[in-house]
């Protein structure tokens, strides 16, 4: 996969996501280099960019980015992306911003 095509934002939140669930903190700059990268694909997938790396920052910046997720989460119903709903919602609820 070319390092500049779209999918390549789904190869990088996965590689930080398995990281997480080892245990190891994940590597925030994979997925600031993802969040570009995931403006070609469907919404609810770049969703799961923005609530990740929102997640990981603090500040103004990261209810931005959990807040667009939301918006990207909206355009679908599968399970998946419900739970990313749930957790983005639950965030923003722990953070006064929803």
């Amino acid at each position: 996969v070319n390092a500049q095509h779209p999918s390549m934002a789904e190869v990088l939140l996965g590689r930080y996501l398995a990281q997480r669930a080892k245990g190891a903190p994940g590597t925030v700059a994979e997925l600031e280099t993802a969040l570009p990268l995931a403006k070609g694909l469907p919404p609810f997938i770049a969703g799961r960019v923005q609530l990740h790396l929102g997640m990981a920052l603090t500040g103004k910046r990261a209810t931005e980015l959990v807040k667009a997720s939301v918006t990207g989460f909206a355009t679908t119903t599968l399970p998946l992306i419900q739970r990313e709903l749930a957790t983005a919602k639950a965030w923003l609820a722990a953070h006064g911003a929803s």
